[in-house]
């Protein structure tokens, strides 16, 4: 993690210019339109800010976080609300939201660092909170263009989430990646809902 860490401090501007424009706003909605309205949100792993920025303008308490202190920095800027530097396993918050936002962002921990994360994002919702989570499809784990990478099947999501008494899977399914640069890749999209 810290290599990806690093990797983000010193190529934040050059990721958040290619990435601020490949959202599919699609895919936010859908995740909108399953909590109340003005619903406390957390972007674990916000990035740009491009979806934190999407969620406050559309009436929702939207807070990000991010590992890079730079891209909290720019982040903030973006968006106008201060951006959280937090790693993904020091998440403490008890049922303080209603979504838990983690687009292409848990995918940098290692496998085995997963269910523990999945653990604190289940105990960071409010009874019935949805997490919106996105893997590349597959079973590659590493390093890749200077980022730590972990890819998920069915079998594998579903061991995680199994082990969790708490979280279930409502919806899950395939898109393509928005990237152009990476349009062969296959994102596996799950909604989780703490019972």
């Amino acid at each position: 993690m810290n290599t990806t860490i690093a990797y983000y401090n010193e190529h934040a501007q050059e990721y958040i210019e290619k990435s601020r424009d490949l959202g599919d706003q699609r895919v936010e909605d859908y995740f909108l339109s399953l909590l109340p309205h003005s619903a406390r949100i957390l972007d674990f792993g916000c990035g740009s800010g491009r979806d934190l920025k999407y969620f406050r303008e559309h009436g929702f308490r939207a807070e990000g976080t991010d590992g890079s202190e730079e891209i909290c920095y720019r982040a903030s800027q973006y968006t106008g609300t201060k951006v959280r530097k937090l790693r993904f396993l020091d998440l403490e918050d008890l049922q303080s939201f209603d979504g838990i936002w983690a687009r292409a962002s848990i995918m940098h921990l290692r496998r085995s660092e997963l269910p523990a994360v999945f653990y604190r994002m289940t105990n960071a919702l409010v009874d019935g909170g949805i997490i919106y989570a996105s893997f590349p499809y597959g079973s590659f784990e590493g390093t890749k263009d200077g980022c730590w990478y972990t890819y998920m099947d069915e079998n594998r999501i579903r061991k995680i989430i199994d082990s969790i008494n708490s979280l279930s899977i409502e919806d899950a399914w395939f898109s393509r990646a928005a990237d152009p640069e990476k349009a062969q890749t296959t994102w596996m999209n799950l909604i989780l809902r703490k019972d």
